[in-house]
């Protein structure tokens, strides 16, 4: 068995912890806390589970010590290999048994295993939580192992080679039939059960005697008290009569009494009547006037609630804001549009330019082209002039180039005139701009000096306000934002004030109607208005309720007399009220009495019929006597038979078990070697696994050891069981800190012994300490 991998969901302190394994030796070596022995409880829990345990103390409570705190569901998985095929067994545990679930998945095939179940240690291995814990399972501070039966079982069927009925089964079966006839210690069995049934029949028998004669006594006293029975049912019959004759008498007087009751309950009605007139000091308010009163209460209620959600708070983070905006200074708006107008016109002032005309430049231009035209008109003349001459045109030729040739000078002669020209206008102008520059720069230091003034006006007021100083004229606006919704909220609060004022003085005006309403009812008005005018409205209601129960019981005495024909003047007299209760006293004590005596009859005649029975069986009871003595006798003998039939089977299996030391020593004393170079007197290990050792002659308890060496031996005997009882399997054996007591040397000794035994199985070994990593 390999264990690949565990993942931890809820187990104690770990929560969603992984840890990969390998083949092999794994080696987990971390401080005090981290969790290492949760970890090694917790592979045994999914391989075995958590069983019942009630416990209080919390290190012997597994189920307790692992519970989350804030969690009633925890638990994990683990992944494996068995003979090449993969499986993960998965268990979550509740705060009880019954709460616990459990899959095994097949992994190759990814469904739920078919082959074994989740209890695939016993199915496999063939061992269970408590031989896991005896062998492959070292937890620190339990190395020390012994030979339960169902280690000895393992060991004795790997001698027969069969896994049939065995010696433990065997010795089971006997022990289990010996307890059913007579257990070994305290009481029970059949055995029991006989000698209780033999000394209650004994008992019994000897009760049966006793109350032999106690039954004629009781007879004789039935028979006495038969005869008082018959005389006190005269004496009641007598009186009964007379009570009878008394009775038709006093029937009248019941009919005078019960109109008189009504009389009275008339009168109780009349009195609460009265008492709630009182209360309204014969003012009862109508229906129409509650309604209203209600109405002034809600009304009043409904004011209050208005007047104390209160307007105060309405945009008080703003107003707090704006105040400290306006802490300084509070601009009026004129003042705030003057430098509105102050802001623009510094802008106006920076944004003005002077243009240069340009009106010289284009008619120099026009001028230009005047003359640039003549000179092309000459020049195409003349061409047209030659031309017309090539052609034999000569009288025409002439006239067209004598005329290019005019339009060529005159173009040549404005030419030069319009240079002149150019020239002078080109000196008057810069005289003009020299001129225009002089007055401009003048102008522009005059209005620099303005803007300057103007600026600082404007930042001398801006500087009175929070703003962010971007540019004077967006400023300018936050301030006339904050100043308009200041002045609104000023408006606001003005308006709510008004509001306010109105609601108290409604308040006051429905308070003085309501006070004077209800001080008509009460003295004191130490309730509310709602609980006044409740306890108004019941009382009413009452009130009228009495008016209606008053007429009702008037007209129900009215027709009672009416029906019964009742004279007063009829009741029945004192001396013979008297004898009826006399009479009737005394048949009440008749009557106790002759219960009492009915009672006592039956009781003894209970008692007659039990004791008739019991002294009839008398002859029944010595007959089951003798049969149950038989009885003890024939179970006294097969548990002797069981007893001495254990005893064989216990020595049989010390014999056969005896077999499997020889070769176990061997494998121990390898390990011993192995583990420590300190040479050890002659060591000796009998069928339960006790390890003892021979000195000066004695055999010695391994307890004479110091904890050192008796961990060391300890320890071999673990690895020396694991090769016995698993000759063929593979299991993985989980090592909790086992070299905690050990020397350097022998701790040393012991992490190569791992290191070799790693070579064949997979070990899973926590250590809290570098030197023993």
């Amino acid at each position: 068995m390999i264990i690949k991998k565990l993942y931890i969901q809820d187990f104690g302190k770990l929560h969603e912890f992984t840890l990969d394994l390998n083949n092999g030796l794994n080696k987990i070596n971390e401080e005090n806390g981290w969790g290492k022995s949760t970890v090694s409880a917790f592979l045994k829990a999914i391989l075995f589970g958590l069983f019942g345990n009630k416990k209080q103390d919390l290190d012997e409570n597994e189920r307790t010590k692992f519970t989350p705190w804030n969690k009633t569901k925890f638990g994990g998985y683990i992944d494996f290999e068995l003979n090449g095929k993969n499986y993960r067994l998965e268990r979550f545990f509740g705060t009880k048994q019954n709460q616990d679930s459990a899959t095994l998945f097949d992994l190759d095939l990814n469904k739920v295993c078919q082959t074994f179940t989740p209890n695939i240690m016993e199915e496999f291995f063939n061992i269970n939580c408590e031989t896991f814990e005896r062998t492959t399972y070292i937890a620190q501070g339990s190395i020390e192992t012994t030979a339960d039966d169902n280690i000895k079982s393992k060991l004795g069927n790997l001698l027969q080679n069969e896994n049939e009925d065995n010696f433990k089964n065997a010795i089971e079966l006997v022990l289990d039939l010996r307890k059913e006839k007579k257990p070994l210690k305290g009481k029970g069995g059949e055995s029991e059960e006989i000698e209780q049934k033999i000394n209650e029949i004994t008992k019994k028998h000897s009760d049966a005697l006793n109350k032999k004669e106690i039954l004629l006594n009781k007879q004789s006293e039935a028979d006495e008290i038969k005869k008082q029975i018959e005389k006190i049912e005269q004496e009641i019959n007598l009186v009964s009569k007379q009570i009878k004759e008394l009775e038709e008498k006093h029937s009248k007087n019941a009919e005078i009494e019960h109109l008189e009751s009504l009389q009275q309950e008339l009168e109780k009605l009349k009195n609460e009547y009265e008492e709630n007139l009182k209360f309204f000091n014969n003012k009862i308010p109508d229906e129409l006037t509650i309604e209203r009163t209600q109405i002034d209460i809600n009304n009043f209620n409904q004011k209050q609630a208005q007047l104390a959600s209160s307007f105060d708070d309405v945009n008080k983070v703003e107003q707090e804001s704006l105040n400290r905006f306006f802490a300084k200074h509070l601009p009026t708006d004129q003042e705030i549009e003057k430098y509105l107008e102050i802001s623009k016109k510094v802008l106006e002032k920076e944004n003005k330019q002077t243009f240069v005309p340009v009106i010289q430049q284009n008619n120099q231009q026009i001028i230009k082209t005047n003359y640039f035209v003549y000179s092309i008109i000459g020049l195409i003349a003349i061409i047209g002039g030659v031309a017309l001459c090539a052609f034999e045109k000569i009288l025409f030729g002439a006239i067209a180039g004598g005329f290019g040739l005019i339009c060529f000078v005159v173009g040549i002669i404005l030419s030069h005139k319009q240079k002149q020209r150019i020239e002078h206008n080109v000196a008057k102008e810069n005289l003009n701009k020299q001129r225009q520059e002089e007055s401009q720069n003048k102008q522009s230091m005059k209005n620099q000096h303005e803007i300057e003034q103007l600026k600082q006006s404007l930042q001398l007021f801006i500087s009175m306000f929070m703003v962010p100083s971007s540019s004077p004229m967006i400023d300018l606006s936050i301030i006339k934002s904050n100043k308009l919704s200041f002045d609104s909220l000023k408006k606001q609060r003005e308006k709510v004030l008004q509001q306010k004022n109105n609601l108290n003085q409604e308040l006051i005006s429905i308070k003085t109607e309501l006070d004077k309403f209800f001080a008509y009812y009460f003295e004191s008005q130490t309730l509310s208005y709602q609980n006044m005018l409740n306890t108004i409205e019941f009382k009413v209601a009452n009130f009228k309720k009495l008016e209606s129960d008053v007429a009702e019981q008037t007209t129900k005495i009215q027709e009672y007399i009416k029906l019964k024909n009742i004279d007063p003047a009829q009741k029945i007299t004192q001396t013979d009220l008297q004898n009826y209760n006399n009479l009737k006293q005394q048949k009440i004590m008749l009557t106790e009495k002759l219960n009492n005596l009915n009672t006592l009859w039956g009781q003894n005649y209970a008692n007659i019929k039990t004791l008739e029975q019991d002294v009839l069986n008398i002859d029944a009871l010595e007959n089951e006597l003798k049969n149950l003595k038989e009885q003890s006798t024939e179970v006294s003998k097969q548990v002797e038979i069981l007893d001495n039939v254990k005893l064989f089977l216990e020595k049989a299996n010390e014999t056969l078990t005896s077999k499997y030391l020889s070769p176990m020593t061997k494998s121990f004393l390898h390990y011993l070697n192995l583990l420590s170079n300190t040479e050890f007197p002659k060591i000796v290990i009998d069928t339960n696994l006790n390890v003892n050792f021979e000195q000066q002659g004695a055999m010695h308890n391994k307890k004479f050891l110091s904890t050192g060496y008796r961990d060391i031996v300890d320890l071999c005997l673990r690895f020396a069981l694991i090769d016995t009882i698993f000759p063929n399997e593979k299991p993985t054996i989980i090592l909790d800190d086992p070299f905690v007591n050990l020397d350097d040397k022998n701790t040393k000794n012991g992490l190569d012994l791992i290191e070799k035994i790693a070579q064949e199985k997979q070990i899973i070994y926590f250590s809290c300490h570098s030197s023993r990593a």
